[in-house]
């Protein structure tokens, strides 16, 4: 079943977890375009209601679109995707982008694929 756009996805590598909204849902190849969102460290799946440090979530809204295998990803809980909202909208206007942010975000990328095909380079 397809999903569809603007649905939040997540993509979990331990208690690390990479949120995302699909832009599109590519059936034929059973791949997802993924616009990453937030990127939240260290919430294991059974705490989704314990508070978080605003050090653990990272704004990756301005960081490169991902097409992944639609299969790594789960539909996101909005009880788990609600108190995060905060973090994307806060009340003050966001200062400058963190250039760790990117570095983040492919370490977590990096993660994942390694996890799910070894030694394979990433280029490939």
């Amino acid at each position: 079943m397809p999903l569809p756009s603007g649905q939040i996805v997540r993509l979990t590598q331990d208690s690390t977890r990479l949120y995302g909204e699909v832009i599109d849902h590519v059936i034929s190849r059973k791949m997802l375009w993924v616009r990453p969102l937030l990127l939240v460290e260290s919430w294991p799946e059974s705490d989704f209601d314990v508070s978080l440090a605003s050090q653990q979530i990272q704004d990756l809204r301005e960081e490169s679109h991902l097409l992944w295998p639609s299969s790594l990803f789960t539909v996101a809980l909005d009880t788990e995707v609600l108190p995060l909202l905060s973090y994307l909208y806060p009340e003050k206007p966001k200062a400058e982008t963190n250039p760790e942010t990117a570095v983040n975000l492919r370490r977590f990328i990096r993660q994942v694929w390694q996890q799910q095909w070894g030694d394979r380079d990433l280029a490939s």
